[in-house]
């Protein structure tokens, strides 16, 4: 009668063939969440700016976008400062919408009656610890909506551009470009795009 199973040798080819399926695919896969963690990064950011266009215009207020930094950045902690030139293409860069200033006040909660007034804020450790910030013009760190929903230009540290990329670049990463004009239009696009025509060319 003859024997069900498998060989010691089919054994042997099958552990072998999956090692490497396995060997191929994990690179693929490692780069895969690392682009998934940069678009989340990304939109997350345009979130952040659409709320705080949005809740300008339904209060009628100037209300802003911070960029801030913190040595944790999955925590927002009092310990937290405004973006500066000196954070651009590192990790931990969180955002914060409110009325007022959120420097060194990261930990207060959200609330319409005690300053500094946040509306929402989200640390960039949540889901965006491969992706690295950095603005144009640089040390930028706020974007002001006024009731109108346009962009307060005339101040020095006004946001026109953020880009969102990869920590320890690599050539496989899917970066991004947000974009502000004075009007109040936030447009998430690909910065590799040269075809004018596309939608997801930077305009």
């Amino acid at each position: 009668m003859k024997s069900q199973g498998f060989s010691l040798v089919e054994m042997v080819i099958v552990v072998a063939i999956l090692g490497i399926a396995l060997g191929l695919g994990i690179p693929s896969y490692t780069q895969w969440i690392r682009n998934v963690q940069i678009r989340n990064h990304a939109e997350s950011m345009q979130t952040g700016l659409m709320k705080a266009r949005n809740e300008a215009l339904r209060r009628n207020l100037i209300v802003s976008f911070w960029l801030v930094k913190s040595p944790n950045p999955d925590v927002l902690a009092n310990d937290c400062t405004l973006y500066a030139d000196a954070d651009a293409d590192s990790k931990g860069i969180s955002w914060l919408v409110s009325i007022e200033s959120p420097h060194n006040l990261c930990a207060s909660a959200i609330s319409d009656t005690a300053s500094p007034f946040f509306l929402a804020k989200h640390a960039a450790g949540n889901g965006g610890d491969q992706a690295t910030t950095n603005t144009g013009p640089a040390a930028a760190n706020v974007v002001r909506f006024n009731g109108l929903g346009q962009v307060i230009t005339s101040l020095a540290d006004t946001i026109t551009s953020i880009n969102i990329a990869g920590f320890n670049p690599t050539s496989e990463d899917k970066n991004y470009r947000i974009t502000i004009n004075s009007g109040g239009m936030i447009k998430l696009c690909d910065p590799t795009i040269t075809v004018t025509t596309d939608s997801r060319f930077c305009s």
